[in-house]
């Protein structure tokens, strides 16, 4: 956010801000806070700290379990979408089955941040789900770089996803990129073992 000091034009700082809000970068909060102090115009002075008191107040939200599974259920799509965000800064074993229940959301966005959600905390019990996702083109980005945050916990389930009957050689070549990436000892061991895989395309 160092181009948010660097940029003259207002008009840019308020879409900035606008997106911090949108997207509830509540981690912000410092940066925003330490950019005001430093200000010296009253209008965006104004504009940080009404953005800082709506993060304040998400995470708030954030910390109310109720609250919380009621955004989860929520017909309103945005709500569900913002539950799936305000978990990940405050994420417990009584959200699991709030997050597990975004996950399987028919709202695109709504399950790629739960899938961010799930790959920020690691979360052991939901990486079948996220590696059934790297068959969903619109899933796989996400799905993919949430399970490298998982490094070698994923390796196993990585490993027998990839010898799984009929799976896409897509999936297949994300899983042989994914071990790549989280790289380690188990993970080269399980890469040597596919040199000699029937499928050349591997």
């Amino acid at each position: 956010m160092s181009f948010f000091a660097k940029e003259e034009k207002e008009a840019s700082k308020e879409i900035y801000l606008e997106f911090i809000k949108k997207n509830l970068l509540i981690n912000m909060q410092a940066f925003i806070s330490s950019v005001s102090e430093l200000s010296k115009s009253d209008k965006e002075v104004r504009l940080l700290n009404g953005t800082s008191s709506y993060l304040n107040e998400a995470n708030k939200r954030a910390n109310e379990y109720l609250l919380l599974a009621h955004m989860a259920s929520s017909k309103n799509v945005s709500d569900r979408q913002q539950a799936a965000i305000l978990i990940r800064y405050h994420y417990n074993q009584e959200s699991f089955n709030l997050i597990l229940t975004l996950l399987r959301e028919f709202d695109l966005q709504t399950k790629i941040e739960a899938i961010i959600t799930a790959g920020t905390h690691q979360i052991k019990e939901l990486l079948p789900i996220i590696i059934e996702y790297l068959a969903d083109a619109n899933l796989t980005i996400a799905s993919a770089e949430a399970l490298s945050k998982y490094g070698e916990d994923a390796l196993q389930s990585l490993d027998i996803a990839f010898y799984k009957n009929n799976q896409l050689t897509e999936v297949r070549l994300e899983i042989i990129a994914l071990l790549g990436i989280i790289k380690g000892g188990k993970s080269i061991k399980m890469l040597l073992k596919k040199i000699d895989y029937p499928d050349h395309r591997i």
